[in-house]
């Protein structure tokens, strides 16, 4: 379960690119039939296979399409315990609460305030460079999930994606059911509580207890051996909130913060990081190197701000880590980058 992402996904991909010819897989050393043959497989591999395809095809809106080949009950464990529950609003909460089993590049929470119930899902670490596929991918998995659950697809769902409106929105209104708006910054499904309440249709008690009581264990064995994708995922959601903030608030967290919420000791969590090849310093400073070349090159923010939001209140410090990451600093990145693009 370490570090591992559902083969269902990668083989679609690679099947689509193999009947044009294109092998996903040239590169990696695994097989189609060692995928065909296990459930899950490395999320670096995985990874590697979204970056190949992504590279290779023409479809713009291909999230949709591999989303429309596997709902939400491709999702094992996962997806029939969110099916199962008793009310449309419990499985929502259990998609957010046990998704970190079916991935470790998605974040998701769940709220419930009258008149809505909110799942809020942040995708983190190298699957925010394919944002827009991944993200339409998962709401149309949520949106199985609702339709299925709730027997019709009339459903009051409110939708925010955390990416500017495409040109063409004609997948959206034909693949989800409600009304969209864009530029947040989460994947927000927003459904009224009295929906929420409504019993699910394929609701069995026996079935619910039993997968959620192995999503627990999943959840646990994630949570108790941290690997460099897991701590990305924890790390990368709060600095990506910071991001979105006028006046960044949200802490970056260090080694103590992670432990706490790992339950765990900061000995443990950098003894059990060690064992998995990474450590809490190299994390941080590939989430920071992707972070300090993305808003220099892309933004037109002053660097003092970007300092700031990237946690460093001392410019000078953002400058000598910059020099580190980058190997130059923030002025030169920044003109290195616009002479590029000229």
């Amino acid at each position: 379960m370490l570090n591992r992402t559902p083969t269902a996904y990668a083989l679609n991909l690679i099947e689509d690119a193999r009947q044009s010819g294109q092998n996903l897989l040239e590169h990696l050393n695994i097989t189609q039939m060692e995928l065909i043959a296990n459930q899950d497989m490395a999320f670096d591999d995985f990874s590697q296979v979204v970056d190949a395809y992504e590279s290779w095809t023409t479809d713009v809106n291909w999230g949709f399409h591999l989303g429309k080949k596997l709902g939400i009950t491709a999702h094992g464990a996962l997806g029939v315990c969110a099916l199962s529950a008793s009310t449309i609003g419990e499985g929502l909460e259990m998609l957010c609460k046990y998704i970190a089993t079916r991935s470790c590049s998605i974040n998701a929470e769940f709220t419930s305030h009258e008149p809505d119930m909110v799942a809020e899902f942040l995708h983190t670490g190298t699957m925010r460079k394919h944002l827009k596929a991944m993200t339409e991918n998962l709401s149309v998995v949520v949106s199985n999930f609702l339709i299925t659950a709730a027997g019709r697809s009339d459903l009051d769902v409110r939708w925010c994606f955390p990416y500017p409106a495409p040109q063409d929105t004609a997948l959206y209104h034909a693949e989800l059911p409600g009304t969209f708006t864009f530029e947040g910054a989460k994947l927000s499904v927003i459904i009224p509580a009295e929906l929420g309440r409504q019993v699910s249709l394929l609701r069995d008690k026996n079935l619910h207890l039993t997968t959620r009581v192995q999503c627990e264990e999943e959840l646990r064995e994630v949570q108790q051996n941290p690997d460099f994708a897991y701590v990305t995922s924890l790390m990368s959601s709060s600095l990506i909130k910071r991001l979105t903030e006028v006046q960044p608030t949200t802490p970056i967290p260090n080694t103590e913060d992670l432990a706490k919420y790992l339950r765990m000791s900061p000995r443990t969590l950098i003894r059990r990081l060690g064992i998995n090849g990474t450590s809490v310093r190299e994390i941080r400073d590939a989430l920071m190197r992707d972070h300090m070349l993305d808003m220099l090159s892309r933004s037109g923010c002053p660097i003092k701000d970007i300092a700031a939001k990237l946690g460093y209140e001392n410019p000078g410090n953002f400058t000598r880590a910059c020099k580190r990451l980058l190997g130059s600093t923030p002025v030169n990145v920044r003109k290195s980058n616009n002479a590029r693009r000229r």
